[in-house]
């Protein structure tokens, strides 16, 4: 770097810093997690590994693999990729490794792959967002918000055309009525959908105002009112390694309360929280998007 100025040996070091962490990271952070990789793995679980590798290989690649904090990082890491496995999800549940965290592995099965996979996410699972319970149980769901509905395809309007004036009927002669199929008014009538209720998509917190979210399973069934799903699970996860914003969240009976404080700077003025819910064989998955407001910096300096 002979002859080079400060600001250009700075700009080479940067540059090649990064190209370092880019090849280090990845080959140190698929060895931190001992369990053997599977299917199905929900966008919440991979996503929230997939971040726990990265702030692993960071720590390694700054501090070194023996550092107390790597190792703590990888603990954690290790713990939670458990807890997932013996949920069904992302990887085989492994009594060596997670009977030491207190997970027990369903079923007696190690990683050769013997737990048993819960089916894939359908189309049985709604999120709707800004509902309470009175209204939801009240069969009120029609014009509230509903997370990952598509629209319906708009048909392209054709120009009107004429049509003949109908033809007069008998008066001993009724038009014929479209008698409905007994299976599929049977199918329509025990179709059942599950329902993920969440109080608010969106918080925004800051050192004086804490935020807080409520998420809630139910079960329509037919042309039934929705009522609470008490044995679903409903988890929620936040970013790991988030510091300056604590996140802590108590599970009920199908049913979790979430809540969001700032607690000095944070490292991220915006994230997302990954809600889940499961039940009835399936699952899904929404975002709750937090905002600090950045009347942290006063509050903090």
């Amino acid at each position: 770097m002979a002859g080079m100025t400060p600001l250009q040996r700075g700009i080479c070091i940067c540059i090649f810093g990064m190209l370092l962490f880019t090849l280090i990271v990845p080959a140190s952070a698929e060895t931190t997690i001992p369990l053997r990789r599977k299917d199905p793995c929900p966008e919440p679980y991979y996503t929230e590994i997939a971040q726990m590798m990265i702030d692993y290989g960071s720590c390694t690649y700054r501090y070194g693999e023996g550092d107390s904090r790597c190792v703590l990082l990888r603990e954690e890491q290790i713990k939670r990729a458990c807890e997932i496995a013996a949920n069904g999800y992302c990887y085989s549940c492994d009594p060596n490794y997670c009977s030491k965290y207190g997970i027990r592995c369903p079923q007696s099965g190690t990683s050769s792959g013997t737990t048993s996979s819960p089916p894939e996410s359908d189309d049985s699972w709604i999120v709707v967002v800004g509902l309470g319970a009175a209204v939801l149980i009240g069969g009120g769901i029609v014009g509230a918000k509903v997370l990952g509905q598509k629209k319906p395809a708009e048909e392209p309007v054709s120009p009107p055309r004429q049509v003949p004036p109908p033809r007069p009927v008998p008066p001993q002669q009724k038009p014929p009525v479209a008698k409905e199929k007994p299976e599929e008014k049977k199918k329509e009538e025990e179709k059942t959908t599950y329902i993920l209720s969440l109080s608010t998509d969106h918080l925004k917190v800051n050192p004086r105002e804490p935020g807080t979210f409520s998420a809630v399973a139910y079960k329509k069934t037919g042309n039934n009112p929705p009522e609470r799903v008490y044995d679903a699970k409903v988890e929620a996860v936040a970013p790991l390694g988030l510091k300056g914003v604590s996140f802590t969240s108590t599970q009920g009976q199908g049913e979790l309360d979430g809540k969001v404080e700032v607690t000095g700077v944070p490292s991220q003025t915006s994230f997302s929280i990954m809600v889940s819910a499961s039940g009835g064989g399936s699952q899904t998955s929404a975002k709750i998007q937090v905002d600090v407001s950045q009347d942290y910096q006063i509050a903090f300096d």
